[in-house]
C-alpha cells in the first residue's frame, strides 16, 4: 500500500496522519502528524544542523538556533521555496493544531513551534 496525504494509522491512543511533502528535501518526503499531540513530524523540513546534547529549542540561544535555521533552509530547502510556501498553506487550510515541531534534523520546536513556519514563510 502506498501511504498518501490523508491516510492513517491508527495505534490505539494516537493515530497518525501523512501529508505528502514531495522535494521537501527529497522526492519521498513525507510529514507525520499525531493530532492527539499536536505534533508535526516534517521530515527535513524546520530543521536545523546543530550539534548539541539538547533537544528543545528553549534550551539553545535563540539567535544561534534561528541562524542555525535559516543556514538550514538556505542549503536545503531553498529551492524549493515555492513549494515550501505551498505545503504550509496546505497544513494551514487543514487547520492543523501544532504543539510542537519534531523535525529529522536539529532540536524539537515546543516554545513557539509557528516562530520557525513564520520564519519559513519568510525566507522563501
Amino acid at each position: 500500500h502506498v501511504v498518501k496525504t490523508g491516510d492513517k494509522i491508527n495505534l490505539g491512543e494516537r493515530s497518525l496522519s501523512f501529508i505528502e511533502a514531495p522535494m521537501l528535501h527529497w522526492p519521498d518526503s513525507m510529514f507525520t502528524y499525531i493530532e492527539k499531540d499536536a505534533m508535526l513530524f516534517p521530515n527535513d523540513a524546520f530543521g536545523q544542523h546543530l550539534a548539541t546534547s539538547r533537544r528543545f529549542d528553549d534550551e539553545v540561544d535563540e539567535k544561534t538556533l534561528m541562524e542555525e535555521a535559516a543556514k538550514y533552509y538556505a542549503n536545503i530547502l531553498w529551492p524549493f521555496s515555492r513549494l515550501v510556501i505551498t505545503k504550509i498553506n496546505d497544513i494551514q487550510k487543514r487547520g492543523m493544531k501544532i504543539g510542537m515541531i519534531a523535525p529529522s534534523h536539529g532540536v524539537i520546536w515546543r516554545t513557539n513551534p509557528m516562530k520557525i513556519v513564520e520564519a519559513y514563510l519568510k525566507w522563501a
